[in-house]
């Protein structure tokens, strides 16, 4: 098996590599030719893998390799297609072109379905509420909601097209190194300023601003592929509790801290809460032993870190912006709701609830009432804005749905322990991992919702992405 990973490992690299040099070197139409051949190959593959964690990481515009050279490389007039819609669409074709093949079990399927008819239930309300001319064509709203409408099958094709043997073992040993690659594009962006693919391209208006300038100017925050980093988080943590005897014990431990420390240095308040969420209910669920062993990790990294926090001025004052930046969460604990003036939510969250009052059922839809007030800062808020009461009940049901099937299944196994030896609980991590994204969706940025999506049609992708894992986790299990 270590031989398929580094196989795995070395042909993911060189996609990377070979996706970096043309997007950044190469004209729009050999991007185009390149995003065609490597969707071609993920149509055809037995064995996507490999290709599914090339296309995520595009998306994910990992360690900043690759900025927005994929996106707008294909227009139909005023529509503009990016490498979401792209990467949608190949796998709708993947799914006709494999239709009739057998296909993972979808545990979700009636959630699910449930949740989309609910959405189209709020589409069709939207135009009965009334949908206006927007933007300079008049059109742009339409346009919004016949892209929605499009990538809505996503949730229920990808779960069927995650086919690889040993996909989530084979999915973590990639992602798990490209944690560390993700952290040298964070690092090369504290120093220059910029990520890479703008160091390389300069927009018209880039200026080399880097180090003390930055830091002062509070305009450097190193967001960079943070939905790629909490899935290497779960699963890293994941492999630690189930003692796979593929990875080192070392190495995954270091790949947790890795991905905690990618999200703290970029400031980001509801990312760094969710990954102390994460990591500090999953140590306290599981034995004393992963807590010792968690702790001895931790102590590890805290000599690295304070190590680098003397060496290096640089990182003195990334560090010093963070802590600085997430102290205000205590402020808000204290009733200070603006987190000393740096949370302007509860100013957004207000303008998005005047929406939810005149339709407090079903909400506003996808009228153009409530696409002009869209906010992806207010999750909450905007899930009662475009669906109401019900259609945060409809959401709340197919959470809870991956919860109890979760925590169904580990029962199971528990119970059956004499087929399951190697069983060590590991599945009530799923729950955690959902609640971590809740957190995120509720004070960072909208991740479950309705109309949000017009806005935020990449975090929709990320949804379908986290679902269809989580349901070829479960797969594996049942057909051990």
């Amino acid at each position: 098996m270590k031989k398929q990973f580094r196989s795995d490992l070395t042909k993911y690299l060189l996609w990377i590599f070979a996706a970096f040099v043309v997007a950044n070197l190469f004209p729009n139409i050999l991007i185009l030719v390149f995003i065609i051949f490597l969707s071609y190959k993920y149509i055809k593959s037995k064995d996507e893998l490999v290709y599914f964690a090339v296309y995520i990481s595009l998306i994910a515009d990992l360690a900043g390799l690759f900025g927005d050279n994929f996106n707008g490389l294909i227009s139909i007039s005023l529509i503009e297609f990016n490498l979401v819609q792209i990467f949608i669409f190949v796998n709708i074709i993947k799914y006709i072109v494999n239709f009739g093949q057998k296909n993972p079990i979808l545990y979700f399927q009636k959630p699910i379905i449930v949740f989309l008819a609910y959405f189209v239930f709020l589409i069709l309300s939207g135009f009965i509420f009334g949908v206006e001319d927007a933007g300079k064509s008049g059109l742009r709203h339409y346009y919004q909601i016949a892209n929605v409408i499009v990538l809505m099958p996503i949730f229920l094709v990808l779960p069927y097209l995650l086919k690889a043997d040993n996909f989530i073992n084979r999915l973590s040993y990639i992602l798990f190194f490209s944690v560390f690659l993700n952290i040298a594009g964070q690092v090369f962006m504290l120093i220059w300023g910029v990520p890479i693919s703008q160091f390389i391209n300069p927009p018209q208006n880039y200026s080399n601003i880097a180090g003390e300038t930055n830091y002062i100017q509070d305009a450097l925050r190193p967001v960079i592929a943070s939905w790629l980093v909490i899935l290497a988080l779960f699963l890293s943590f994941f492999a630690i509790v189930k003692k796979s005897h593929l990875f080192k014990l070392n190495f995954l431990y270091l790949v947790l801290f890795a991905s905690f420390f990618s999200i703290f240095i970029t400031a980001t308040r509801g990312w760094i809460l969710a990954f102390m969420f994460f990591i500090i209910l999953g140590t306290l669920l599981f034995s004393p032993k992963i807590g010792k062993r968690l702790a001895g990790a931790l102590t590890y990294g805290a000599i690295v870190f304070f190590t680098l926090y003397g060496a290096s001025n640089l990182f003195k004052t990334q560090v010093d912006k963070s802590f600085e930046r997430f102290s205000t969460i205590e402020l808000i604990a204290e009733g200070d709701i603006s987190a000393g003036g740096t949370n302007i939510r509860h100013i957004r969250g207000a303008k998005v609830m005047e929406g939810f009052y005149k339709s407090p059922i079903i909400g506003l839809g996808f009228s153009s009432e409530g696409l002009k007030d869209a906010d992806q800062h207010v999750g909450n808020q905007m899930i009662l804005q475009s669906g109401g009461i019900i259609g945060f009940i409809v959401i709340m049901y197919l959470l809870s749905k991956i919860y109890f099937k979760s925590l169904h299944l580990n029962k199971l196994l528990l119970k059956h322990r004499r087929n399951y030896i190697s069983y060590r609980g590991e599945l009530k991590l799923i729950p955690v991992f959902l609640g971590s994204l809740f957190i995120i969706h509720s004070t960072s940025t909208s991740l479950f919702g309705y109309s949000i999506y017009v806005i935020a049609y990449g975090n929709m992708l990320w949804v379908a992405i986290y679902i269809s894992i989580i349901n070829k986790i479960l797969n594996e299990y049942i057909n051990k």
